[in-house]
């Protein structure tokens, strides 16, 4: 599982308008092979990467398309990168991540 250069582009828009309290814009909404955050789009492969690397949350409600906000694991990949090989190793052995401040274990 790599972390790229598309799902960190992913990231820091969604933390950008999500520090800035403009929630509506910081969403990853995805319909079909398209996915709009703001202005900006990206390639549904960028968003499963994300949901892979456990960087994004699931906030779909019943009606509509698939919305996703950054969680804790995104803010911590987009401080260090080189986190995303922690959490590769962790999937590949089923145990749980911790997150303290912006550094996974």
């Amino acid at each position: 599982m790599m972390l790229t250069a598309g799902v960190l582009r992913m990231l820091a828009t969604m933390k950008a308008a999500d520090d800035l309290g403009d929630y509506e814009n910081s969403e990853a909404v995805a319909d079909g092979l398209e996915v709009w955050i703001g202005e900006e789009r990206f390639h549904r492969a960028t968003l499963r990467r994300a949901i892979m690397l456990m960087a994004i949350k699931d906030v779909s409600d019943v009606k509509g398309c698939d919305r996703f906000v950054i969680n804790h694991t995104g803010r911590a990949l987009l401080a260090d990168p080189a986190q995303a090989d922690i959490i590769a190793q962790a999937l590949r052995e089923r145990r749980n991540i911790h997150i303290v401040g912006e550094r996974i274990t």
